[in-house]
């Protein structure tokens, strides 16, 4: 006689898809970004493997979406046009299949950033560059032409050669005259 059956079989319990996510939330936006949080479906049927969040330019469905894959209940979505409206919505997986994405959420992205200057900023920032630009030349005109130049720089008489109807002579004596002592032609 055969055992019964029912000894031997393993109860199966056939799992379905989880239900759909009820809340997804804005956390933040920014330029190119948005990030969004939600909360794990009502009846996950078993363990969440991953969320699927889609998404869309507003009224561009038809045209193109993108998905993005999580493993937690929040993601940061990038690469997104700036001042853009955008559709998200989320959904739960599980070993058993993809359950119902969620309502859709709208988000603007963030207006992009321009540098503005008040005219009185724009001024003072033109005379400082012209301030500088006009003491640079200066400096290096100064330069150029030696500007500076002082006596006290110059070698002391002793040191100097002296020359005279083009001949020099290097003098012994501080009170020497010029005809004194030796004396050299220049020849160019």
């Amino acid at each position: 006689m055969l055992p019964p059956l029912s000894r031997h079989l393993t109860p199966c319990v056939w799992s379905s898809a989880p239900s759909q996510v009820v809340v997804v939330h804005q956390e933040s936006t920014g330029q190119n970004s948005v990030t969004l949080l939600w909360q794990e479906p009502d009846q996950p049927n078993g363990i969440i493997l991953e969320y699927e969040i889609k998404y869309y330019e507003k009224d561009k469905e038809m045209q193109s979406y993108s998905t993005l894959k999580s493993k937690s209940t929040t993601a940061t979505i990038s690469g997104l046009k700036p001042a853009t409206r955008y559709i998200f919505q989320v959904r739960a997986r599980t070993s058993a299949g993809c359950g119902r994405f969620s309502q859709t959420v709208e988000v603007e992205t963030g207006k992009p950033v321009s540098l503005r200057y008040d005219t009185m900023t724009i001024v003072w920032i033109c005379l400082t560059l012209i301030t500088g630009l006009v003491t640079l030349l200066v400096v290096l005109i100064c330069k150029k032409r030696h500007c500076g130049y002082s006596k006290a720089f110059q070698d002391s008489d002793e040191e100097k050669m002296h020359y005279q109807n083009g001949q020099g002579r290097i003098p012994s004596e501080k009170n020497s005259s010029p005809m004194d002592g030796q004396r050299w032609i220049v020849t160019p």
